[in-house]
């Protein structure tokens, strides 16, 4: 006997029907967004709000817990195979980061306690982002709206904190570049990465970062690498050999 077609069944699936018929997409797409806006706004914002509260040096290396951040939540969270080799790898990166920032001249105090928080806050925003951005997927969708909205908070934060005086005109071709080409494109790299990759491993690779800031600062402004620099240097790429 032949079968009934539903009316239905007839018809595809209403891509205009109201909020009230698809609320996991809706729930799914601000989740995306606001996972953004935390990765791309709040990254930054405690981090530029911590180097206003403490000493760079000691904000900086908090802030480098990042990558060894995004290893245990990786194993955590994401339930990847816990690797030894990828545990030292990430151990041997954040010591060879902490020379390359200058750790060896850190002097924490008490004084600046809202710095050091807030320099770990941006470290686990950064590092939560990625991990989910892994989990839930669908990073490359919500990126241009985290990015407006990351535009217009930038401009409410700059209003709050006191507005700077404005660049000369010369600086404003290097402030476009930094950040639509360098920023954008780390962004857009970093999530293809995430989304193809272990992410233990990429976290522990993510120590070439100051590597690699020490390199093109001696190459390209003819800063001086230091002795403890150049350790550091060498326990990073020795990390990433142990790691890979």
């Amino acid at each position: 006997m032949r079968r009934r077609r539903s009316p239905s069944a007839s018809f595809p699936a209403c891509s205009g029907c109201p909020p009230a018929f698809e609320p996991r997409d809706a729930r799914e797409r601000w989740r995306g967004r606001l996972l953004g806006l935390w990765g791309l706004f709040f990254f930054r914002a405690f981090y530029f709000e911590a180097i206003r509260h403490a000493p760079i040096v000691e904000a900086t290396l908090i802030n480098y817990l990042w990558p060894l951040l995004v290893v245990l939540l990786a194993w955590i969270v994401l339930r990847e195979p816990f690797r030894p080799r990828i545990a030292a790898g990430a151990l041997l990166g954040a010591a060879g980061a902490a020379l390359v920032a200058g750790g060896q001249r850190a002097a924490f105090e008490e004084g600046h306690i809202l710095g050091y928080a807030l320099a770990l806050g941006s470290a686990v925003a950064w590092s939560s982002y990625t991990v989910l951005l892994r989990k839930w997927g669908g990073g490359r969708a919500f990126l241009l709206t985290a990015s407006v909205g990351s535009v217009f908070l930038s401009g409410l934060w700059l209003f709050a904190a006191g507005w700077p005086d404005p660049p000369p005109p010369a600086a404003w071709g290097a402030i476009l570049y930094l950040g639509a080409v360098t920023i954008g494109a780390a962004i857009l790299a970093w999530e293809r990465a995430v989304s193809a990759g272990e992410v233990a491993l990429l976290g522990a690779m993510a120590y070439f970062a100051p590597f690699l800031s020490a390199f093109f600062l001696w190459l390209i402004l003819g800063e001086r690498i230091g002795l403890a620099a150049a350790g550091g240097m060498v326990l990073i790429v020795a990390g990433g050999a142990a790691a890979a």
